[in-house]
């Protein structure tokens, strides 16, 4: 059974807990891309991370469990009726491969036990994360551009 467009359309529950979810770990996750990258001090010991990087990563992670959580519930109806009607199929499918791409390497962050992988991983994760954001712009957008 096909389902018509407006079987595609997000309740306004599901569209605050994907903008805010996403839009909570984008902010995180760029705001610890910054602490890390500018935020270090140099000590006798070294660089030393700076004091809100912990909360931050925490922060980050938190709202990536509420991520999949909007992820999956988006899956069950707005993923299958949008790929029912064929409307914005390609940038969907690109959107959920980032999504997988950006789990699996924020897992990386933390599973993958060899030194010269880790950096990377990290600038991977980075790189499609600040990404992210645009992408889910235009996936919102009444055409697919690409």
């Amino acid at each position: 059974m096909k389902m018509s467009a407006m079987g595609a359309s997000l309740s306004l529950w599901q569209k605050r807990l994907v903008t805010g979810a996403m839009g909570t770990a984008w902010v995180s996750g760029l705001a610890l891309f910054l602490i890390k990258t500018l935020g270090q001090t140099p000590s006798e010991f070294g660089l030393q991370r700076h004091a809100l990087e912990t909360p931050l990563r925490a922060a980050h992670g938190g709202a990536m469990m509420l991520v999949l959580a909007a992820v999956g519930s988006v899956l069950a109806v707005h993923v299958r009726a949008g790929w029912d009607t064929g409307l914005r199929r390609r940038s969907a499918f690109f959107l959920m491969g980032v999504l997988i791409l950006l789990v699996a390497t924020g897992w990386g962050h933390y599973y993958v036990s060899h030194e010269s992988f880790r950096p990377w991983i990290e600038w991977l994760h980075t790189g499609v994360g600040i990404g992210l954001a645009p992408l889910f712009w235009i996936h919102s957008r009444r055409r697919d551009p690409f």
